[in-house]
């Protein structure tokens, strides 16, 4: 809740940028994204989201960016076939309105800074893992993990709060295995929800092992070991 409060004032129209910062997983791009949705009325020029990674984590190209980017300028004109050139025009467009420009999953600072407005009432909100100390002037909001309390709260939820009470500790071991992000104490918590009879005790116990700990979050269509690997 700070954490929202805070960025729905860093972020409304002026020109600022603001970076959200935190491990994979931790809920920054939910974060950014709630915010940008309640925000997106003070901005006459609409809102635009932008993933600055590929699907299998890499940096996006400059060209592959402005590729998307440059239809919002001028939908009948082609895109220029010098990238630099294309960020340029995109940020001459962007100057002249007020845009909520939403940058997601940042690599590095000479990613983001071709695509900020650098004047005018646009204004941008910045996912990234790091600092990006380059990026500057910039506000920066950390998301934490979850505390220990948080963490059994949601898996409490999950497999019911009986459960985890019988057995608090091999509870408090499954969610500091999942590093308390959110998406992997929900990934245990939905396959302990399935494999009712299995011991929380046991459970534990197979996350212990750094061999199988990735293998034992991944539950139906959902696997979070890029992100647990990367935290």
């Amino acid at each position: 809740h700070d954490q929202m409060r805070q960025l729905l004032e860093l972020a409304a129209p002026g020109g600022t940028v603001t970076i959200v910062i935190g491990a994979p997983g931790v809920g920054k791009t939910v974060l950014a994204g709630h915010a940008a949705h309640r925000l997106t009325d003070e901005f006459t020029g609409g809102r635009i989201c932008l993933s600055l990674r590929e699907k299998d984590g890499s940096p996006r190209t400059l060209a592959a960016l402005t590729a998307e980017l440059f239809p919002y300028t001028n939908p009948s004109e082609p895109l220029p076939a010098d990238p630099q050139h294309a960020a340029a025009l995109w940020r001459v467009w962007l100057a002249g309105r007020k845009v909520l420009l939403m940058l997601d999953d940042a690599p590095d600072e000479a990613c983001v800074r071709p695509l900020l407005p650098g004047t005018g009432p646009s204004t941008a909100i910045v996912t990234a893992r790091t600092q990006l100390a380059g990026l500057a002037p910039a506000h920066r909001i950390h998301v934490p993990p979850f505390t220990t309390n948080e963490a059994l709260d949601l898996l409490g939820r999950l497999i019911g709060p009986g459960r985890v009470f019988c057995d608090r500790p091999a509870a408090g071991r499954i969610v500091a295995a999942c590093g308390m992000l959110p998406p992997a104490v929900r990934a245990a918590g939905l396959k302990l929800a399935v494999l009712r009879p299995l011991p929380l005790g046991e459970y534990a116990a197979r996350l212990a092992d750094p061999r199988a700990v990735l293998d034992e979050l991944a539950v139906g269509d959902i696997d979070v070991r890029s992100q647990v690997a990367d935290a």
